[in-house]
């Protein structure tokens, strides 16, 4: 889609991440009716942090990140997800009571049963 061809008969356009557009309401017709060009962004001054994981009595999963990989065991039934940063699936898996599995995986940030662990 052409920016010109974004009107008032859109009552939403979705923006792909990392991608922007602009408006120009200007009574010039073309480049010439763009005298200024102001960016805003969003509030940064909020940072988001990885927590550290610790081993909890109450949790079903205890998850340890290893060179190269993660070990995770099982204090109780309980399914396993894990996705990558750009929430991709990796590894979907019931583990049973006390099973222990080890996996493979390339350094980076990834998201086991909603809890960020890191991956060197």
């Amino acid at each position: 889609m052409r920016s010109r061809d974004l009107s008032a008969r859109y009552s939403y356009v979705y923006i792909y991440p990392f991608r922007a557009y602009y408006n120009c309401e200007s009574n010039v017709i073309g480049a010439k009716g763009l005298t200024a060009f102001n960016v805003t962004y969003d509030d940064l001054s909020a940072t988001t942090g990885i927590d550290l994981i610790t081993k909890d009595a109450a949790s079903s999963l205890a998850i340890q990140s290893i060179a190269g990989g993660l070990v995770l065991r099982a204090n109780n039934d309980v399914d396993v997800k894990i996705f990558s940063s750009s929430r991709q699936p990796i590894f979907a898996k019931s583990l049973k009571m006390g099973q222990q599995t080890e996996l493979s995986l390339t350094s980076g940030i990834y998201v086991v049963n909603g809890k960020k662990v890191v991956v060197y």
